[in-house]
């Protein structure tokens, strides 16, 4: 389960690229530097899921962008990431960075997207715990601070920084050559 919740999250990252129209040199790059820094956090733990609900919703966002709208699916996928991973916050942070881009650039509000990003809000009390539920990520952040002792302690609240080895940097592994290789043969075919 974990690998293949792994390959949609770098496949969603590829279509993402290819979106954007990103040349292929570029895209090689942008996976394998995603993969040397994430590598360390590949272990099975539950913040795989907000990789892919987070994945999937900036793809729905960078689609919407690009003229097509699947911004119905976002107060689902939240629905989903409020019931599965704590950081499901990130969603609705980066559908409202999305909201206020357009807002600057196009000097207008979506109003599509602030009535899906609206429902998405709502969705989010639908867990077990209610308005303690959709509150749980601000908790949260006080086991962040670097003085905790969950955060000296829990290997999954290291910084990526904190458990990447320079030696490894340089290392290219058969899991990685492999990845670049299909993406590679994907985007020339």
């Amino acid at each position: 389960m974990n690998m293949v919740m792994l390959l949609t999250v770098f496949g969603l990252l590829f279509l993402r690229l290819q979106a954007a129209k990103s040349p292929s040199w570029l895209t090689c790059l942008f996976i394998f530097a995603a993969l040397l820094m994430m590598e360390r956090r590949f272990a099975v733990r539950p913040e795989i899921f907000t990789w892919f609900y987070l994945s999937l919703t900036l793809l729905i966002l960078e689609l919407r962008i690009a003229g097509r709208n699947f911004l119905y699916l976002l107060p689902w996928i939240q629905l989903l990431w409020v019931n599965t991973e704590g950081l499901f916050v990130l969603g609705l942070f980066v559908t409202g960075a999305y909201g206020f881009s357009g807002w600057i650039h196009q000097k207008k509000w979506d109003p599509k997207l602030v009535k899906f990003g609206l429902f998405s809000l709502g969705a989010d009390l639908f867990n077990p715990y209610f308005l303690k539920g959709l509150l749980f990520p601000f908790s949260l952040l006080t086991r962040l601070q670097g003085s905790n002792p969950y955060k000296q302690t829990i290997v999954e609240f290291f910084s990526p920084g904190n458990t990447f080895k320079l030696k490894n940097s340089f290392t290219i592994s058969t899991p990685k050559f492999s990845c670049l290789s299909f993406f590679s043969f994907w985007e020339s075919h």
